[in-house]
C-alpha cells in the first residue's frame, strides 16, 4: 500500500521521497560502520 502511494508522484514529491531514502541508506551506513569500528577496537 506504502509503495503503491508513491509509485506516481509528482516531480517535487519524488524529489522528497528520494531525499527521504538516501537518509536512510545513509543513516544504515553509518550505523554499520559505527558498530564494526567499535566492535574491531
Amino acid at each position: 500500500m506504502q509503495f503503491k502511494a508513491v509509485s506516481h508522484p509528482l516531480p517535487e514529491e519524488q524529489r522528497v521521497v528520494r531525499e527521504v531514502l538516501e537518509s536512510l541508506i545513509i543513516k544504515y551506513q553509518v550505523r554499520r560502520w559505527d558498530s564494526q569500528r567499535t566492535t574491531a577496537q
